[in-house]
């Protein structure tokens, strides 16, 4: 026989002593004899003995009744028994969950907060950290990986190591609703009348920015307007952009774009006092005036009070009232079911094996799997509707296309059954486990939900599955033993075609589309593969999230979705960088249980790590020390264990480092990083403030994470090659960490799990249909449709966030159902038909079954669509994409493929075994009769098939797969050279000379006035060669500008002007000018290198007069510079030595004079000369001297003073600039010299203690040295934790 029937019997071969095969009743045979002749002749062969091929003739094989012969009389004599046995059992085991764990039965968790990495490297590190914090003190509250941090309400851990103390606010943001600025004449009365409103239910604000625009406040009368409104806008803008004035308006916020020179914001907030009354809360949510809405949100609020509780329950509440969908979801189905089988009893008793189905897989899902039972797994439930109502419309035709189209009678139960199994047992058995493999690929997703969620699929459609075995036949033999035939059914809604006749679907399908569909065959496969090839580019493009959040969970028009956005426009005004923990005395690791996100992992302590080694101390310091040196990488350092502890010691007149076990317990403080272990060791932490943008995308995140690492390894190895194996053990890590990761792994889990699924389901439809052909074409479908899926995705502006991820992963499951229908049912048919009678007899059979069933899941996924939970409806429109995509490449394209490509005869099909062997048990196939009855088999005959030649068949072939390879690599090619003129349009342009300028500027009527503006003039990844710094200064302005500093920056700076005291977020000085100074030209051949960050300027005006009409019309700095480098001993850099702005530094009020001394010992791979040198420090300064000190020979105990590199008696704040040594006197360094910065302030005008920092109020002591060649240079940072008064 041919094994490309696929179709089963399991017989047993035995031996009959004494008895040969023509002895064996008629009877036993006779039960093969329903469906056809084949058995007859079966018999036949039978009787007249055995065949020289069979062996001696004493052993003779016979095949009896097979188990689903028996099965099938047992149904069709005892279905009340069954059915009650099988209702039973499945109630028994939905029942169990709730009966062994009562309340604990399931952990619903309806939010987003799961939706993190774990079980990665990344994910060990944090869940180790917040276990070892939570263990050593009171972090209750605190969620592991949370990213909205103060913002949701969770309370942090400070650097004392005590919860924080919640505050306590609500911010309401006006908001535009057209992107407008509410900053208008006609808007902000609108804004005045939402804040009232607001007031009336929460109390007077804490902060408002409308007391500064209404003079009246809070009248809305006397509003200036025209050029008054925009001075005072003006004047607000500078406030809020002035540097020192970020603690003051931490509460006023504007959007990221407001500035002086652009007085416009499309939002402004104000703060309001929190308090435990919630009840005004709902009524907020719907003010709106004419063009602005409101919304709210809360800050520092902590966990478990009414105001957090209230956010939380509103997205339960939410969640629980969509969850009533379901009802419409079940109702639905129930009538098409009930339409398309027209069967009352069918319908209910199909959604009962459904319901059934699902509460047996939780049980499975609930003792061998989890408890945690999360917002994907209840999603579940809407796709297993449509998937097992499919099941239900497969064995419903087979059971009445027995009878009907095959001539069963229909009181022959058992023959109705024996030919339903085959055929719709075998197409079941392949969608569900192929539907099922797919679902259990997402197993490799590191995001728990996501994994638990394929598990839980994968197990509802498995346990559908043989519910639906043990269930609907009983059913259907009930139904026929109490309601008749099904074309007469007493309980139909309907009424059936007669037997031998197609059904009105089939007809429809078989006469009216199919047929077009077959002439245009090669068109539409050629038309298909254009379009899989050119989808094949877009889906490529799919971005990545940038950002998923609890509020993704509510619809646009959300309170709690419209805060989320608004707070994504605001200019932050705190927080602006990522802040992360190097941890010592924790091995990284989780013990929780990784398919439960509720649970928390133990601590493994690190044994090794200890504290009263003056060998870890000591190594702790340095490894400070180079952490602040590292300025491309670290902002500052809030708290250093080992720093804080040598303070303590040294207030104690104890030395450092030290052993002792008293002292040391005496100076430990929990907020300097340290904390004893509940096995009486310790652990620390150094917490750090990088120079990562808090808002940083994913890409940035990993570019700062990848340096963190490798600075991590470099100092671990440190640690090993000095002996100290106790502080090798350290790593990093903090929730943006953790964030980028779960971002990253949704798009390559996303693949994987989509590769795993088409290869799962390649092994599946192998196993079940046996035909290569066959089951490459339905692969072939399968990734056509998801490529174009995800192309669809990215012309809607879609990114691979959790949702896309999730659709994506459904793709593969849900995609090849209804092609493997087509597929089974073509193959089912004679060997001897050929293709064309072969797809239509397919699509006669089953195309029925796949249209209701296309149509049960689109309804099912449609009323996700009705909610009001985005999270739902934005998967249900994805449902019905996927589900759509499907049912067209099956009913056009697959079906266009068969009927040209289809396998004829044998073609195509997989090696079997033999039919019968020797064992006690063999597997042999029977082939059934599958002729249609006679008025069917007229209708399908009548259907006039197109002639399509071989050329043509053979020319669609070739030119489909020329269409799909060819098309696919211009694509990528078409994407790579996009990517090559990407990159050459940012290629380095041939830059000769550059201004830094401030233009048509008005001067502040303030004797001191200091402004910054950012440019962006040179491509981050270009570098240049400055060979000339000349300034330019407007005529007149002659001794008003008084110096001018260029200076790199980490991040962009507004390109308007503003107010900064400081340099913020200095990276390096590049070029400066003072008052005095002229052209600043380095030596010919000499190149000053510039590039790689963003550039600010900053402009010192000096107007005693205070003049109120100085414009500056044109002034800055013009940089003259070459692409080309000089030679490489030639290329000039600098060095910062001295004090870190964020470091140590504690001059107190009243001195007439202190000098304090940073020493540190710059990086050097080689001798360098010190070309020029630039002091730097704040008002208090008073002179700056840079000494250089070097050990006399090798292995000397200490160093000695050989000179300085840069001497300035007489320091002014106002008068800085770069002074060049002459030539001949050039200063040099060597590896291993100690270079000590004494900066002497005078604070006598001061009665506050003065500390470091980046403001002109805090202080600073620095030089910057420009040095060649920097190629000797390791490190551009050599920078002191502290300094110490002399």
């Amino acid at each position: 026989r041919s094994c490309s029937t696929g179709s089963y019997l399991f017989v047993f071969s035995i031996d009959l002593p004494g008895r040969t095969a023509e002895a064996l009743p008629d009877s036993a045979m006779a039960a093969y004899a329903a469906d056809g002749s084949e058995v007859a002749d079966r018999k036949d062969e039978a009787r007249s003995g055995p065949s020289v091929d069979d062996g001696p003739a004493d052993v003779s094989r016979v095949c009896v009744k097979s188990w689903l012969d028996r099965y099938c009389e047992f149904i069709a004599v005892h279905p009340l028994k069954v059915f009650a046995i099988t209702l039973a059992v499945t109630l028994l085991l939905c029942s169990m969950p709730f009966v062994l764990f009562g309340s604990k039965a399931a952990t619903l968790d309806m939010g987003l907060d799961a939706f993190s990495v774990r079980g990665n490297l990344i994910a060990d590190r944090q869940v180790s950290f917040y276990a070892a914090l939570c263990q050593t003190i009171d972090c209750e509250g605190r969620q592991e990986g949370n990213e909205e941090g103060n913002e949701t309400g969770n309370a942090t851990v400070n650097a004392t190591g005590n919860a924080a103390a919640p505050v306590g606010d609500i911010v309401v943001a006006f908001v535009s609703k057209d992107a407008g600025s509410v900053l208008t004449e006609d808007r902000l009365p609108q804004v005045l009348e939402l804040e009232q409103a607001a007031a009336a239910a929460l109390g007077s604000p804490k902060a408002t920015v409308l007391s500064k625009l209404f003079p009246n406040y809070p009248s809305a009368s006397n509003l200036p307007s025209g050029l008054a409104l925009v001075e005072k806008l003006q004047i607000l803008a500078e406030e809020v952009l002035d540097t020192q004035n970020a603690d003051k308006l931490e509460s006023v916020h504007f959007d990221a774009n407001f500035s002086a020179c652009q007085p416009e914001s499309v939002l402004v907030t104000s703060t309001f006092p929190a308090s435990d009354d919630t009840s005004m809360l709902p009524q907020l949510q719907v003010l709106e005036t004419a063009d602005l809405y409101l919304t709210f949100w809360i800050r520092n609020a902590k966990p478990g009070t009414p105001l957090e509780r209230w956010f939380r329950d509103e997205r339960t509440a939410q969640i629980a009232s969509d969850t009533l969908l379901v009802i419409g979801v079940v109702t639905a189905a129930l009538i098409i079911l009930g339409v398309m089988t027209r069967s009352v009893m069918l319908a209910l008793m199909g959604m009962l094996a459904i319901l059934l189905a699902a509460g047996v897989a939780f049980f499975v899902y609930r003792m061998f799997v989890s408890e945690w039972f999360g917002v994907l797994n209840a999603f579940a439930f809407f796709l297993l509707i449509g998937i097992g109502c499919d099941d239900v419309f497969v064995f419903a035709d087979a059971w009445r296309q027995a009878t009907e189209l095959h001539n069963i009678p229909a009181e022959d139960h058992a023959g109705r059954l024996r030919y339903l199994f085959p055929r719709a047992g075998k197409a079941v058995m392949t969608t569900s486990l192929t539907t099922a493999m797919a679902f259990f690929g997402n197993i490799v997703s590191v995001i728990p939900p996501v994994r638990l969620f394929g598990i839980f699929s994968g197990i509802m459609v498995l346990i559908d599955f043989f519910l639906t075995l043990l269930f609907l036949p009983a059913v259907l033999v009930l139904q026929q033993r109490w309601f008749g035939n099904s074309h007469s059914n007493t309980c139909s809604v309907l009424k059936g075609p007669l037997p031998g006749h197609l059904r009105k679907t089939e007809m429809i399908l078989v006469t009216k589309i199919i047929p077009p569909i077959l002439r245009i065959s090669p068109a539409i496969v050629l038309v298909c593969a254009l379009l899989a090839a050119m989808s094949v580019n877009v889906a490529m493009q799919l971005p990545p999230s940038t950002d998923f959040h609890q509020s993704d969970l509510f619809p646009a028009h959300h309170n709690q979705r419209r805060a989320n956005a608004v707070q994504g426009l605001m200019k932050d005004t705190s927080g602006e960088f990522v802040e992360l923990d190097i941890i010592y005395g924790v091995v990284a690791g989780d013990s929780g249980d990784l398919n439960n996100p509720a649970s928390k992992s133990g601590v493994d302590w690190d044994s090794g790590f200890d504290i009263y080694d003056p060998a870890v101390q000591t190594f702790t310091l340095d490894f400070c020390s180079a952490l602040l040196a590292n300025r491309g990488l670290v902002r500052g350092i809030s708290a250093c264990w080992a720093q804080h502890l040598r303070d303590e010691l040294l207030s104690m007149n104890a030395s450092f480092p030290s052993s002792s076990r008293a002292d040391i317990d005496a100076a430990i403080r929990p907020w300097h990083g340290l904390f004893a272990t509940p096995e009486g060791g310790h652990w620390a932490r150094i917490m750090v403030t990088s120079t990562a943008p808090f808002s940083s995308a994913v890409s940035g995140l990993r570019v700062h994470h990848d340096r963190f690492e490798e600075l991590l390894e470099h100092w671990n190895d440190e640690a090993r090659s000095r002996g100290v194996d106790a502080a090798s053990r350290a790593f990093h890590t903090c929730w943006q960490w953790s964030y980028m990761s779960t971002i990253e792994v949704l798009a390559t889990s996303t693949v994987v799990a989509c590769c795993i699924s088409t290869a799962f389901v390649a092994i599946m439809l192998s196993v079940t249909m046996r035909n290569i052909v066959v089951v490459l074409l339905v692969l072939l479908h399968v990734v056509c449709i998801c490529t174009v899926f995800v192309a669809c995705m990215v012309l809607n502006g879609r990114k691979l966030g959790v949702l896309e991820s999730l659709s994506t992963s459904l793709l593969v499951g849900l995609s090849v159902d209804y092609l493997a229908h087509v597929a089974s049912a073509y193959l089912e048919e004679s060997a001897e038909k050929g293709r064309g009678q072969k797809t239509l007899a397919a699509v006669a059979h089953l195309g029925g079954s796949v249209i209701a069933g296309a149509s049960t899941t689109i309804t099912s996924a449609l009323f996700l669509c009705l909610g009001t939970i985005t999270f739902f409806t934005e998967l249900g429109w994805s449902i019905v994409g996927i589900i759509l995509l499907s049912l067209f490449a099956t009913m056009l394209s697959f079906v266009s493929c068969l009927y040209l490509f289809g396998p004829e005869g044998t073609f195509g099909a997989l090696l079997c075994p033999p039919r019968c062997s020797s064992s006690s048990i063999v597997v042999a196939e029977e082939r059934l009769d599958r002729g249609v009855g006679e008025p069917a088999n007229a209708v399908l005959g009548k259907v006039e098939l197109p002639v399509i030649s071989k050329k043509i068949r053979w020319a669609t072939g070739a030119a489909a797969c020329i269409l799909l390879v060819a098309g696919t690599v211009v694509c990528l090619a078409l994407q790579l050279q996009e990517g090559s003129t990407i990159q050459d349009e940012a290629a380095c342009p041939d830059l000769r000379e550059l201004e830094f300028t401030f233009e048509d500027y008005l001067i502040a009527q303030n004797q001191d006035s200091y402004r910054c503006r950012g440019f962006e003039l040179i491509p981050p990844t270009c570098t240049y060669y400055v060979t000339e710094v000349e300034p330019i200064v407007t005529p007149g302005l002659a001794g008003i500008v008084h110096h001018m500093i260029l200076f790199a920056t980490e991040m962009p700076s507004s390109t308007c002007p503003f107010t900064c005291w400081d340099m913020p977020d200095a990276r390096g000085q590049d070029a400066a000018w003072a008052v005095g100074g002229g052209t600043l030209q380095w030596p010919e051949g000499f190149g000053y290198a510039i590039g790689g960050s963003h550039h600010a300027l900053q402009m010192h005006y000096y107007n005693p007069s205070l003049d109120d009409n100085l414009v500056d019309k044109r002034s800055g700095l013009r940089l003259k510079m070459s692409r080309t480098p000089p030679q490489w001993q030639h290329i000039l850099t600098n060095i910062i030595v001295g004090l870190h702005p964020l470091g140590y530094l504690e001059i107190p009020g009243g001195l007439m004079s202190r000098t304090y001394v940073a020493e540190c010992s710059p990086v050097l791979l080689g001798n360098v000369t010190v070309l020029a040198h630039a002091p730097h420090a704040h008002s208090l300064g008073i002179s700056i001297s840079t000494e250089v000190y070097r050990r006399p020979f090798a292995g000397a105990f200490s160093s000695a003073y050989v000179g300085d590199v840069g001497e300035s008696p007489i320091y002014d704040f106002n008068y800085q600039t770069v002074h060049m040594f002459p030539a001949g006197s050039e200063r040099h360094l060597m590896p291993g010299d100690t270079i000590r910065v004494l900066c002497s302030y005078r604070s006598i005008s001061r009665n506050h203690t003065t500390f470091s920092g980046w403001g002109s109020e805090d202080e600073m002591c620095m030089t910057f040295l420009y040095v060649y060649p920097s190629a000797h240079v390791g490190s551009a940072n050599c920078l002191a934790a502290s300094a110490s008064p002399l």
